[in-house]
C-alpha cells in the first residue's frame, strides 16, 4: 500500500452565490494544499457548456497563476 500514489481531479466548480474568480481561487489553494501533502499530481477537467464549472479548458486553466 505503502507505494500507491494519489492524485487530485479538480473541476473548478462555482458555488451556487460565488463566481468563477472565486472558484479559480479556491483550484489554486487547492493546488498548494495537494502540493504540500505529496500528491503525486494535480488535474483539472474538461467540461464544456457547464454553468457551474470555472475552468472548461485545461489548456487554458493551466496557465493560471496560482
Amino acid at each position: 500500500m505503502a507505494n500507491i500514489k494519489i492524485s487530485v481531479l479538480d473541476q473548478s466548480q462555482v458555488s451556487r452565490n460565488g463566481s468563477a474568480a472565486q472558484a479559480l481561487a479556491n483550484s489554486g489553494k487547492l493546488v498548494k494544499i495537494a502540493d504540500e501533502l505529496g500528491f503525486e499530481r494535480y488535474w483539472v477537467s474538461e467540461h464544456h457548456n457547464f454553468k457551474f464549472v470555472a475552468g472548461t479548458s485545461p489548456e487554458v486553466l493551466i496557465c493560471v497563476p496560482f
